[in-house]
């Protein structure tokens, strides 16, 4: 939320009239996703998520960040429901809040202090030749390019998702948490996708995200590859893996 706020307190900067700032990010984030017709605006039959603030971002596009009422999917949550609901999660997750803060301590040590490294619990962090780069269980790394501290906040330079093209990006010890788990998700499937293939001959029909689709003969060999997947390689030793199967005559989410 607050990095898409930011973009658009860059478009206003820029020029921008609110209102087409505002028109971008509602209507013209449907038609870029080929959502019109259905998502975009407020009207009978159509679909919307929406946010209720005190102020009016026609006149100050920061007013956006004063929210006082979300509705997602039809539920209705205040600012204090929303925030008792994060506290609640964060407080039956303690391990993953502290890995949070201390990945993003350990990033701004080591933007701070280029080549110098920083870590957090078993991950290792520093900037070496201008990017950040946090190595990953498999000794891989993940890179950021042009890494810096702007206005106590951490930034880099990266491609937007939804424009393709290079922006500076705002990011905390929360986000290169999940950056971070993505990651070795992936590696893990690449390496089980690998194993299966030179143990078992098999190769998937398509990998979408954090699955491997498989055509099988029987139950017993989808269990079969099922373990064979789950194999937790020496780097990830500790980690808590699981995976789950599902068996259709058609692919489905």
């Amino acid at each position: 939320m607050d990095r898409a706020v930011h973009e658009l307190e860059l478009w206003a900067r820029a020029g921008i009239p609110n209102g087409a700032i505002l028109r971008a990010a509602t209507l013209g984030s449907a038609e870029v996703n080929r959502r019109a017709g259905e998502r975009g605006v407020l009207a009978p039959g159509w679909l919307a998520d929406l946010i209720l603030v005190d102020g009016d971002p026609l006149a100050n596009i920061s007013d956006i960040r004063k929210v006082r009422t979300v509705i997602k999917d039809g539920v209705v949550l205040d600012a204090a429901a929303s925030q008792l609901a994060v506290m609640r999660w964060r407080g039956g997750n303690p391990a993953i809040v502290r890995f949070w803060y201390a990945l993003g301590n350990a990033v701004v040590g080591a933007i701070s202090t280029p080549g110098m490294k920083f870590k957090a619990h078993a991950t290792e962090v520093r900037v070496w030749r201008g990017n950040l780069h946090i190595r990953k269980p498999n000794g891989d790394t993940l890179v950021y390019h042009r890494p810096a501290i702007v206005d106590g906040d951490i930034t880099f330079w990266g491609v937007d998702q939804k424009t393709k093209r290079w922006v500076l990006q705002r990011t905390y010890g929360g986000k290169l948490v999940e950056n971070l788990t993505q990651a070795v998700a992936r590696d893990l499937l690449a390496e089980a996708m690998v194993d299966i293939e030179n143990d078992w001959g098999v190769v998937p029909v398509l990998h979408v995200h954090d699955e491997l689709v498989y055509e099988v003969e029987s139950l017993t060999q989808a269990k079969q590859l099922q373990e064979a997947a789950e194999f937790v390689p020496a780097w990830a030793k500790g980690l808590p893996l699981s995976s789950g199967m599902q068996l259709g005559e058609r692919y489905r989410k």
